[in-house]
């Protein structure tokens, strides 16, 4: 079915292949792409190496909306210079001799090295490595001091491709399988973001991960970390659309909006956290009575009396507040930046929540509608509607964001606009019949449940930890997880699971 931007005789929509159709069940992994560590991963690689907290000062390329994706991943001469910065700043805050197997000296050297280098390429070194290390090594002793020259081919290591990329293996023509050591660096970015533990480092060398069940023990393991924690928030605040959530604008300009949007950021990362490790149900995330906040974000939310530093779970009343669509960042993100936008939210709904895909607009098409004096978002948008050239679009976005209309564009809740009672009816348009609602609880108890938003939520997983897009060969893998969601009440933990055991997570591609 295809959906363009002009009045169709019914409404239809684009869906991308894998929710209608059962494809061949194959196995086959494509080419491997490097991948660049992300900001997060090379910061939380770098402390678990050298136990210093150091910030990488660049934005992260993200495709499929994910930061972990290598297609979009690109190189610079402005990124080359922010990895040098960083790797001096995180050089110069290193302690020697704690890092050191033995006193600095030049007869400790080779160890000092060798063991720094297991622990940044993620891998024992190579004679060849080790060799041009050492002789870089001896180059700078000719001027340098011990220390010194410790913290400057630490420096080369830390701009070294074996630091900077996941090498996944040696190159080779045909599809085969992880060697313990790329499995077990993949298994530990997919999980906790950072490289694999010691504990990890010893199982994959003892063999443990050549079986599903020595793997998932494993996963297991990794996922009961606080690094773990940190990796489901920040899938869901990729996935939700508030990377760039701090760094831009909303209502007033001095109505808070900017020292709250770093909270609002870390309320769905917590609340996605728990949902995986802990609730370890998808309808807690869409529908449930939970989220978590501290005070000045407590306060946006009208609740009182809340006291003292930090996070705290609390409950929602159902009406005003429900589950992550009432996120007062997801409202924020998916807006403008003096007024809400039925139409981003709408498209948040279509793209991230049931993977369609909607085609962009004709270019001769104006995106401006009449200003904010009177009246309320949702007759203005109706103009939308009126426009044959647009409406065969946006009869499909701009009705599921008429729903969250009682929230504006911070996030907050609102029952009038403009002196004007708002209506937050709404309509999801599904090939298998609509389903009509008003305001967000009821929408997001339909998402919980519908076969095509667990399907989604197996392909999101998917695509932040594999860092690519789903092929007709990973069909099995998409195809279990969604059924362990759909089995399991909606257990993104063991959907999670299934994915790291399966043969897309275990295979590496061929050459390009």
């Amino acid at each position: 079915m295809s959906l363009g931007c002009q009045r169709p005789a019914a409404t239809t929509l684009t869906v991308e292949p894998s929710t209608w159709v059962q494809p061949r069940c194959v196995s086959a992994p494509p080419a491997t792409r490097l991948r660049r560590l992300t900001r997060l991963e090379w910061q939380a690689t770098v402390k678990q190496a050298l136990a210093v907290d150091v910030l990488l000062d660049v934005p992260d390329d993200e495709g499929l909306g994910f930061s972990t994706v290598a297609e979009a991943q690109a190189a610079s001469v402005s990124l080359s210079e922010k990895l040098l910065e960083a790797a001096e700043a995180a050089t110069a805050a290193m302690n020697v001799a704690a890092l050191s197997p033995c006193a600095p000296s030049d007869e400790c050297a080779p160890r000092f090295l060798e063991r720094l280098g297991e622990r940044l390429f993620r891998r024992a070194m190579t004679p060849d490595e080790l060799s041009r290390l050492n002789a870089t090594w001896q180059r700078v002793r000719t001027t340098e001091d011990v220390e010194t020259a410790s913290r400057l081919v630490t420096q080369v290591m830390l701009q070294s491709p074996s630091f900077l990329f996941r090498l996944e293996g040696p190159r080779v023509d045909e599809p085969t399988l992880l060697d313990d050591d790329a499995l077990s660096t993949r298994l530990a970015f997919a999980l906790t973001g950072a490289g694999p533990d010691e504990a990890l480092r010893s199982a994959a060398q003892a063999g443990a991960l050549r079986t599903r069940e020595g793997l998932r023990a494993e996963a297991e393991r990794l996922l009961a970390t606080p690094a773990a924690r940190r990796t489901m928030g920040r899938f869901h605040v990729e996935w939700l659309g508030l990377s760039s959530l701090t760094r831009l604008s909303r209502g007033a300009p001095d109505g808070g909006f900017e020292a709250l949007a770093p909270s609002m950021e870390r309320e769905v990362a917590e609340l996605g956290a728990f949902v995986v490790l802990d609730d370890r149900r998808l309808s807690t995330l869409l529908a449930g009575n939970v989220t978590f906040v501290d005070p000045p974000l407590g306060a946006h939310y009208g609740f009182t009396g809340l006291e003292g530093d930090g996070f705290r779970k609390v409950s929602l009343d159902g009406l005003q507040r429900s589950a992550v669509l009432t996120a007062p960042g997801v409202l924020a993100a998916w807006a403008k930046g003096t007024g809400t936008s039925p139409t981003l939210r709408g498209r948040f709904v279509r793209e991230r929540l049931l993977c369609e895909t909607l085609p962009t607009p004709p270019p001769n098409v104006s995106m401006t509608l009449p200003p904010v004096t009177a009246g309320t978002t949702r007759s203005r948008f109706q103009q939308h509607v009126a426009d044959p050239s647009c409406s065969g679009c946006h009869l499909l976005i701009d009705p599921i964001g008429f729903g969250l209309e009682r929230y504006d564009e911070t996030g907050a809740f609102r029952l009038v606009e403009n002196g004007r009672v708002i209506d937050a009816t709404g309509e999801v348009t599904r090939p298998e019949g609509g389903f009509r609602f008003e305001g967000a609880r009821p929408l997001g108890q339909w998402l919980s449940e519908h076969p095509a938003v667990r399907a989604c939520v197996a392909r999101q997983w998917f695509r932040f930890t594999m860092g690519r897009a789903e092929t007709e060969g990973d069909s099995c893998t998409l195809d279990a997880m969604t059924n362990v969601l759909s089995s399991t009440g909606g257990d993104v933990r063991e959907a999670l699971l299934t994915l790291v055991t399966s043969d897309s997570f275990r295979a590496v591609g061929g050459a390009p």
